[in-house]
């Protein structure tokens, strides 16, 4: 399984650069399922070892290996471990390699299966920092420039792209600009109000690169103008504020404050929102104290700056009573939802709610993952991400009314963990390594023991998890497969065959997991760790390696199709 998983292969049809492939060989003594990973002017190598051998050597050449002593044929002797990495080598040529084992003896085996690989230049990084910002029926996307690229290909669409465009697939919908020169595009001809997401890809050579992080904008008409002539006027515990009406505004909004307004939004100013005209009496202020006012205009476009500041002092008397906040939300949520949250039942017997702060008490931020979108509004939004284990959270409201006065109040919300209960139960140790198919109760093709021990290691990441546990679904098949032989059955070339297949799209998914095929070169590593876990959680007895191995073995000399990138299954 670690060796045929590691094993990529030249794909010049598809952006995606390599696709999985396998090939088996074992002859008695040697190491078999050696596999090839290309990189720039190198090649990883890695095969299963064998019984018995002290060290390997590594025969290599730029045409088939008929013979291990053919002129051309390159070696790299006393290998300890099961991998090496072959550098120095020219990109676009193909290589051949084959491995033998040497014993404590001093003898050589007989070479393992053949494999191949063409190193190449590696397609470039993600480009980074990608932000979006719309305007007049148009986006504009800046990123940061990627060394090496040679242009960038923008792609948009009006809904979320899906990360495949690194495999070449493009989702329905999404448009592209190809070759664009800079770390800038203006896409035009776009609907205003529509918001519209971006991705940028890097290029050298004829080959892409993995895409970059996804921004988004709406294109709108301009924001309009700043109001002029702003005029206040001090009455009985009142002010009164005129302006110029600006062409094209769809309403207004008045800040005041008792100390000059060098930002609307800064605490101690008071919003009063949605004005249809351009005026308005703010009431019950107390007397002798001074107030500062701005007003700005609104459209589709957004807000537009503030006019010139004004200012006057109420006369007369009067007492404001404070607001009453009232908080709307669910006493309880599941983790990767979301959930509205609102004050619009809070209250001001003598004005009106100017103001409204959401806020969050989250415990252990490591352990629940949630945020509020738009804090500053009466109706919000909590968005949950992944939650390790159940929790408590408080949510806080403040409100501010029309005079400054403010008042709280808050309520707790339980965050459920939701994996951990779609789990199976968890089985008896004992029960579970009496026999090699041990127990699957909810019969997706992984034991139970495998989905609670992924599950323990990567809580919070449930992208991993889900590809691990194709892995072991595919693992599961070999090891059911060899059982099947070792007791003589009949019926296991078609199911052999399966268990190939299902591995092959395990990897695929894998390195889609990763961003693309050609982070596979940096997260080599990872990847065989990810391996060896399910190795150790699968082959835990003796009769599921020996299965395992049967299988392995009943494998050699055949070639499993290459997986299209497409049509891979990455659900169970």
């Amino acid at each position: 399984f670690a060796a045929w998983s590691r094993k990529v292969a030249a794909n010049p049809d598809a952006s995606y650069g390599r696709i999985v492939e396998h090939s088996y060989g074992i002859a008695p003594g040697a190491p078999s399922g050696l596999a090839l990973a290309a990189g720039n002017a190198q090649v990883v190598a890695s095969w299963r070892p064998a019984p018995g051998a002290m060290s390997y050597t590594l025969y290599y050449s730029r045409s088939p290996i008929s013979a291990l002593n053919a002129p051309g044929v390159m070696k790299v002797a006393n290998l300890s471990s099961g991998w090496h990495i072959v550098t120095g080598l020219t990109n676009g040529i193909r290589y051949y390699f084959v491995v033998t084992a040497t014993t404590k003896a001093g003898g050589e085996s007989a070479p393992s299966n053949a494999a191949s690989v063409t190193p190449r230049v590696p397609a470039p990084p993600a480009p980074g920092g990608l932000s979006a910002m719309g305007g007049d029926g148009q986006l504009t996307a800046n990123w940061t420039a990627v060394p090496g690229a040679m242009g960038y290909t923008v792609y948009y669409a009006p809904s979320p792209i899906s990360f495949f465009i690194a495999d070449g697939i493009i989702a329905p919908g999404v448009m592209k600009v190809e070759n664009v020169p800079g770390t800038s595009h203006t896409v035009t001809g776009l609907t205003n109000g529509l918001r519209y997401y971006v991705r940028v890809v890097a290029t050298n050579a004829g080959r892409a690169g993995p895409a970059s992080n996804e921004a988004s904008a709406t294109p709108q008409v301009p924001a309009p103008g700043a109001p002029t002539g702003l005029n206040v006027t001090a009455g009985d515990a009142q002010l009164v504020a005129n302006w110029t009406a600006v062409p094209g505004a769809m309403s207004y909004n008045l800040y005041y404050s008792q100390s000059p307004i060098r930002d609307p939004n800064a605490p101690g100013v008071v919003k009063v929102a949605n004005l249809n005209s351009p005026s308005h009496t703010v009431t019950r202020l107390p007397s002798g104290t001074q107030y500062y006012a701005v007003a700005t205009a609104i459209n589709a476009g957004g807000e537009s700056p503030a006019s010139n500041e004004a200012n006057a002092t109420p006369t007369g008397s009067a007492t404001n009573a404070p607001p009453q906040a009232a908080i709307s939300a669910p006493n309880a949520v599941n983790e990767r939802t979301s959930a509205p949250i609102s004050a619009t039942g809070s209250s001001d017997t003598d004005g009106s709610i100017a103001a409204y702060q959401w806020s969050l008490d989250n415990p252990d931020p490591d352990k629940v993952n949630v945020s509020i979108e738009n804090p500053m509004q009466a109706n919000a939004t909590l968005a949950f991400g992944e939650v390790q284990t159940a929790a408590d959270i408080t949510l806080n409201l403040q409100v501010t009314d029309n005079a400054g006065a403010t008042a709280s109040a808050q309520t707790t919300i339980r965050v459920a963990e939701t994996d951990a209960a779609m789990l199976p139960p968890r089985p008896d140790v004992p029960a579970s390594l009496q026999t090699v198919p041990g127990i699957d109760t909810n019969r997706n093709g992984v034991r139970d023991d495998m989905e609670h021990s992924l599950h323990e290691i990567y809580p919070l990441d449930t992208p991993r998890r889900k590809v691990l546990l194709i892995g072991a679904q595919a693992m599961q098949m070999q090891v059911l497969v060899g059982m099947q032989m070792l007791a003589g059955s009949a019926n296991t070339p078609s199911a052999g065959e399966a268990a190939s297949q299902r591995a092959a799209e395990f990897i695929t998914c894998a390195v889609r997991n990763m961003g693309g095929i050609d982070s596979i070169d940096a997260d080599f590593l990872a990847l065989q760790e990810d391996i060896a876990l399910l190795e150790l959680f699968t082959l835990n007895t003796a009769a599921r390696d020996r299965a395992y191995i049967a299988y392995q073995e009943s494998r050699a000399g055949t070639v499993q199709d290459s997986i299209d990138p497409k049509s891979a299954n990455c659900s169970l």
